[in-house]
């Protein structure tokens, strides 16, 4: 058998697919007038390193084997509920973070940094929110951290938890997602979107269970949340046993629109399965 490490390249193609969907989003955003061009560099600095690494370790992984099993892998993003240390990556096919997971990351950065930009003192760097041109390559994470402050809104807390998610720390990401998960009085959209980073941390290290039930919590704060109705459906199709509530759930995905061709795929595959007689494993 062929020594090729398909978790490995799942995760790498992932990266890789998230980093030139930043590209494009933040392209569109200085396109559109709202991010000018210098607080846009230091953000384009840090996908670009990202995608070159991503790159980088694609080419070491090699070209994987013809798939044998149609399953799609239930993606990846971040999340763990009790005190395990940081969960190794899983499952691939970050095609489906792509779904809401991107435009979320770059939106909030984007509000982020403008907010910053506007009420804080005249100079943005005496901020560090906005990188300096200087040397190396911007750390979203650590912009985004230096930019929140002593911010509380769970606008800010939302976008450091996306930002340290994606970049693989899940503990900063659990602090932050929690924060907004146990805020009483945060609005239910922010609960939802809380709940869904908690769900994708678990589905890193295999708490399929967990991550329904997160997916679940998310869905009773905002029904309309896209992210855990497809992690949900997909969930209950191949993995827990319920094909005809996960088909429910991806309908809806696919009646609202505007996805990305490779989770239209990804749906479409998982609803022939269930047509064929799949029944989950």
């Amino acid at each position: 058998m062929s020594n090729f490490n398909q978790e490995a390249y799942d995760r790498a193609t992932g990266r890789r697919d998230l980093a030139r969907t930043d590209l494009e989003e933040l392209a569109q955003q200085v396109e559109d007038g709202e991010l000018d061009e210098e607080t846009a560099a230091g953000l384009r600095s840090g996908y670009e390193t990202e995608l070159a690494a991503a790159e980088a370790e694609l080419a070491g992984i090699g070209t994987p084997p013809a798939k044998k099993n149609p399953k799609p892998a239930a993606a990846s993003t971040k999340k763990a509920p009790s005190e395990k240390g940081e969960p190794e990556p899983k499952t691939g096919g970050l095609n489906t973070r792509l779904l809401v997971g991107a435009g979320i990351l770059i939106a909030a950065l984007v509000v982020i940094l403008i907010s910053v930009q506007n009420s804080s003192e005249p100079q943005p760097a005496a901020t560090g929110a906005v990188p300096g041109a200087g040397g190396g390559a911007a750390d979203p994470c650590a912009e985004l951290e230096a930019a929140l402050g002593d911010h509380s809104d769970n606008q800010f807390r939302l976008a450091l938890a996306d930002c340290y998610s994606s970049t693989g720390n899940a503990m900063s990401a659990i602090e932050y997602y929690r924060g907004v998960a146990d805020d009483t009085t945060a609005a239910p959209a922010d609960l939802a979107r809380a709940n869904v980073g908690l769900g994708l941390l678990n589905l890193q290290i295999g708490e399929l269970q967990a991550t329904a039930d997160y997916m679940s919590t998310a869905l009773e704060e905002d029904a309309t949340n896209v992210e855990a109705q497809y992690y949900l459906g997909m969930l209950l199709i191949y993995d827990l046993d319920d094909p005809e509530a996960g088909v429910q759930y991806l309908q809806s995905v696919l009646e609202g629109g505007n996805l990305p061709e490779a989770v239209v795929l990804d749906i479409e595959e998982a609803l022939a399965f269930v047509e064929d007689g799949g029944t989950g494993s």
